[in-house]
């Protein structure tokens, strides 16, 4: 069982906030996840090789060679915004308020 004080430590951490109905909610499936993650750490292992996928097939990989990029003055003449030479691309990521 985690205390409120490990809950509100992840919550913190996660850039998270719950009301108090969301917590209890949250907390029980946090509980639920960590006795899950301690059923299953007593299980041996020993000799078991990793699974990358579970379905039995290769991918092939390609051989990593250079090829030509588009000219920059096509690429240019293609965006549908630019200044100074550059790509404008609309802001993504705010400005966070201080706390």
């Amino acid at each position: 069982m985690i205390s409120k004080e490990e809950f509100d430590k992840i919550a913190s951490l996660s850039k998270l906030r719950f009301s108090d109905d969301e917590e209890v909610i949250i907390k029980k499936e946090i509980e639920q996840i960590l006795a899950y993650m301690e059923k299953i750490s007593g299980i041996d292992t020993a000799g078991v090789q990793p699974m990358y996928t579970p379905l039995d097939i290769s991918a092939p990989l390609r051989n990593d060679e250079p090829v030509e990029g588009m000219p920059r003055e096509t690429f240019m003449n293609e965006v549908p915004s630019k200044k100074d030479g550059f790509v404008k691309a609309p802001l993504v990521i705010k400005k966070r308020k201080s706390l």
